[in-house]
């Protein structure tokens, strides 16, 4: 009697060994595709947008340079430049999350406006931030990846 109950007490704890280190695999799986998503955005992007008072280029106005850089941290550094003597404007840092879990769109905090951000084959779309939709002229709206 005594062997059955040792015998089940072995077996009861080599499942549970095993159950234990299946999850364990599960979950650093789960993290290398998170980093893998989270990779992808990582790096520096340039683009020419309109000014902040258009949603398209406007025109007169040259525009504002964007230079945006995302880090590994999720945290973000972005200056703004006048495209008619490239004086900076402002300069933001801040956080970003990801808003949806194919991790394609982001949101930059603490910005208010142009703070929507899509991931595409090209580059990043900033969307419109009250209606999270692409911009008309979407094309004046596009940011290119200059560096991981």
């Amino acid at each position: 009697m005594k062997n059955i109950i040792l015998v089940s007490v072995i077996f009861a704890s080599i499942g549970l060994g095993c159950a234990q280190s299946k999850s364990d695999v599960t979950s650093a799986h789960e993290k290398q595709q998170v980093d893998t998503n989270l990779q992808k955005w990582v790096g520096k992007y340039q683009g020419s947008l309109p000014c902040a008072a258009c949603v398209s280029r406007c025109e007169g106005c040259e525009g504002v340079s964007y230079d945006l850089e995302l880090f590994q941290d999720q945290s973000f550094t972005l200056l703004y430049r006048s495209n008619q003597d490239n004086s900076v404007l402002e300069s933001h840092r801040g956080r970003f999350e990801f808003l949806d879990d194919g991790k394609l769109q982001i949101e930059l905090h603490p910005l208010k406006a142009r703070n929507i951000l899509v991931y595409t084959d090209d580059g990043i779309e900033i969307l419109d931030s009250v209606t999270m939709q692409p911009y008309i002229d979407h094309e004046d709206f596009m940011l290119q990846k200059m560096s991981s």
